[in-house]
């Protein structure tokens, strides 16, 4: 996986399960609006539960 981030933002799988977990919940309640995501990551996230984005946050790490 590229850890550029796009040379925008930094990689997912550079952050730690408790900085991602926090990024998701900030964009699900329309709270973070980062590289104008915003919105489309809300949509993505509406029918995640806090076990789906917990269950998410401890996953992307493992991609690396």
């Amino acid at each position: 996986m590229d850890e550029s981030g796009m040379g925008v933002s930094k990689a997912p799988i550079s952050l730690s399960q408790s900085e991602i977990l926090t990024a998701l919940k900030g964009y699900k309640s329309a709270r973070r609006s980062e590289y104008g995501m915003g919105n489309t990551m809300t949509v993505v996230l509406s029918d995640y539960n806090d076990n789906d984005l917990n269950d998410l946050s401890k996953y992307i790490p493992t991609l690396k």
